[in-house]
């Protein structure tokens, strides 16, 4: 069983902290899709891809836990209902 955690959010965002940025190879990654259906039956997937990391050496947030910079980025899918495409002339 997993343990539980509760997200902090940090006082302040990474890149406006000081600090020495140490960097922190991505050992393992799984990707997943996160879908979303909108109330006009349009059906949104998005998957963020982290590109960097790097840890923020002496800073921490509330619970203790060291402060991460990450670099990212995302690939998004849209499935439309082909009532609202738009209408070859």
């Amino acid at each position: 069983m997993g343990v539980a955690r509760k997200q902090v959010a940090p006082d302040m965002a990474p890149a406006s902290l000081p600090g020495k940025r140490i960097p922190v190879p991505i050992k393992k990654s799984e990707e997943h899709w996160s879908q979303y259906t909108l109330s006009d039956g349009t059906v949104i997937r998005v998957r963020p891809i982290l590109i960097d990391v790097n840890r923020v050496d002496g800073q921490y947030n509330q619970a203790g836990e060291p402060v991460y910079e990450l670099k990212s980025g995302g690939v998004m899918d849209v499935k439309v209902p082909e009532r609202l495409r738009k209408r070859k002339s």
